[in-house]
């Protein structure tokens, strides 16, 4: 019997390696569509397709890789297992490797995508085949998917309900997922420990229960085994049904690992079974060092066994509560600013609030009528109903406090050894009471929370050139104001250049407001206020157009109006070309 575990371990351990090997090769021998081009390809719908408002959003699994597709057409019934065939129009991923800029690719190519693209109306489209079980856990995800659907129509908060159940945030509206980033909130949104841990433990008691019920059962194998075996069943099962994704994994491997050693009455130490679940999720999948939801998973629950664990005596229900969200602030907030540039004031008082109503009351009655649905339609509608009543109470606060003026505020990009002295911080300040310097962990904070932007001197100005898509933009920039010169072939596609690119790159120098946005364009400019929505990071003061406006707006100018200004010891001068184009000179004072 032991040469069997030893055998069965050791065909573990080459099937772990052989899938992380896999994943390598391919991400180093990608199959890349480097150009935008059209093609008719065949291939398998896996994950769950998305139907929104006038599209629907899918995988696509072709001989060349995955592929994420755009499909417009309203008679289409794509279920996973489908094998069809699709004229295709590919598209270029563009990335210009500006400063602050999220490098879209490097995400996709880590998920194993390929490229993007739409589905073009065509007669080539149809389907070749239906392969049921070509695809299991994503036909009963997609499966799963609809019934929560239909059970969630009408319920406010039901895309936060998917997310919740399924990790699905595809629905989520722009609003409430700024509310949930703003307010340090949004780890509700993914599968992780939280999720797993209770699952878990809601199995665990009434399969305990359910054997306790007939005692000679109880004599042959104790129920606290049995309901610790159910419990762990179950959490497979519904982190596979979850999507897996890395946070669910670290649960699930550290659940396993635990639990597997109490069945066998052997004392595991939590910090092992971390070290555990760290290897094996970087060796079955070794991308996932490059993903922030990887590193923030695992220092998180690190400082939760460095601080917890071994304490003697028992905290008290108030501490309990308050300790851990005074530790996740701390602890993580260097990765936050590395990553976001962002720095929550109000995540302290909302997660002491979201806390127990999520973990009490939202999320507990969200998977059981996520699992009632199965069995018991209508008392799986009431159970969501509850979460969905419990959830629109706690969005109310989240909305209030992310939207006030004080919520927080964006940070310039700190560089990575100033996030590692943020964590070694974090590690003194919360070493045992008694233990001397504990006062430096403070100190070095102090640049994570204060990051010098570049300063200038009187008369001195910068001027930064951005790669775009659709023009050229350079950021003018003197001791106290900021100048953006703009030109665009097409203002109606400038959504992507304002928000990836500009506003970007604005956050990642420190910059939070600009003072003068000239552009030009020979597009209809009456969408011109319209794209100001998308920086709303940035403060916007006027706009200087090549165009007569015949609309009334206290920012905008035209350029051949505005002639010359001083800013901090330099002289602009702005006019208009022989094309009618906004031309900007800048020079000196030398007295």
């Amino acid at each position: 019997m032991p040469q069997i575990k030893k055998l069965l371990l050791i065909l573990l351990c080459i099937t772990v390696i052989i899938h992380g090997a896999y994943i390598l090769y391919n991400y180093f021998n990608p199959k890349i569509f480097t150009s935008a081009q059209e093609l008719v390809m065949q291939g398998m719908i896996v994950g769950i397709p998305h139907i929104m408002t006038n599209k629907t959003n899918f995988i696509f699994k072709t001989t060349a890789g995955l592929i994420m597709l755009e499909a417009y057409q309203k008679n289409l019934q794509l279920v996973p297992g489908q094998e069809w065939q699709f004229k295709i129009n590919l598209k270029k991923i563009p990335y210009f490797n500006n400063p602050g800029e999220f490098n879209y690719q490097q995400y996709l190519r880590e998920q194993g995508i390929i490229t993007t693209g739409y589905v073009v109306s065509d007669i080539h489209n149809h389907l070749l085949s239906y392969k049921k079980y070509a695809v299991p856990i994503d036909g009963l995800r997609y499966e799963w998917y609809q019934k929560l659907l239909t059970a969630t129509k009408n319920l406010r908060t039901q895309a936060i309900l998917l997310a919740l159940i399924l990790g699905d945030k595809t629905l989520l509206n722009a609003v409430d997922r700024q509310s949930f980033e703003r307010t340090g909130t949004n780890y509700f949104m993914v599968i992780s420990g939280l999720h797993i841990v209770l699952f878990c433990m809601l199995v665990n008691k009434v399969a305990r229960y359910a054997w306790s019920l007939y005692p000679p059962w109880v004599l042959k194998i104790p129920a606290p085994q049995v309901g610790l075996s159910v419990g762990l069943l179950f959490g497979c099962i519904y982190s596979l049904m979850a999507g897996a994704l890395v946070p669910t994994q670290r649960a699930l491997f550290m659940l396993l690992v635990i639990g597997l050693a109490k069945l066998y009455l052997r004392a595991f130490p939590s910090l092992l079974a971390l070290g555990v679940a760290f290897i094996l999720i970087g060796v079955w999948s070794p991308l996932v060092i490059m993903s922030v939801a990887f590193w923030m998973s695992f220092i998180a629950v690190f400082f939760l066994i460095f601080c917890f664990n071994g304490r003697l005596g028992k905290l008290k229900i108030l501490e309990e509560w308050i300790l851990p969200q005074w530790l996740m602030f701390w602890a993580l907030l260097p990765i936050i600013i590395y990553t976001f540039n962002q720095f929550s004031v109000v995540a302290l008082i909302t997660n002491f609030l979201a806390m127990p109503i999520m973990v009490l009351a939202v999320i507990p009655t969200a998977l059981l009528g996520a699992f009632l649905i199965w069995l018991w339609p209508k008392a799986a509608v009431l159970s969501l109903k509850i979460s969905d009543f419990c959830m629109c109470k706690l969005l109310y606060l989240l909305h209030y406090f992310a939207f006030k003026w004080w919520w927080g505020m964006w940070l310039a990009q700190i560089n990575f050894g100033t996030m590692l002295l943020g964590l070694l911080g974090a590690c003194l300040i919360f070493l045992p009471k008694g233990i001397p310097g504990r006062w430096v962990g403070w100190c070095l904070f102090i640049p994570v929370l204060l990051p010098l932007a570049a300063s200038l001197q009187n008369s001195a100005i910068i001027v930064t050139k951005l790669a775009t898509e659709n023009g050229t933009a350079e950021i003018w920039r003197t001791e106290h104001h900021v100048l953006l010169l703009e030109n665009l072939k097409n203002l109606r596609a400038a959504h992507r250049d304002l928000h990836h690119i500009i506003e970007a790159y604005c956050i990642y120098a420190g910059i939070h407001q600009i003072d003068l946005w000239v552009i030009n364009t020979s597009s209809n400019y009456h969408v011109l206020l319209g794209l100001l929505q998308d920086m709303p990071k940035l403060s916007l003061k006027k706009i200087a157009h090549n165009h007569a406006f015949n609309i009334y707006d206290s920012r905008l100018l035209n350029c051949a109006k505005l002639n010359s200004w001083q800013w901090d010891g330099v002289t602009f001068t702005l006019a208009e070309d022989e094309q009618k184009l906004c031309t900007l000179q800048a020079h000196k004072n030398l007295f």
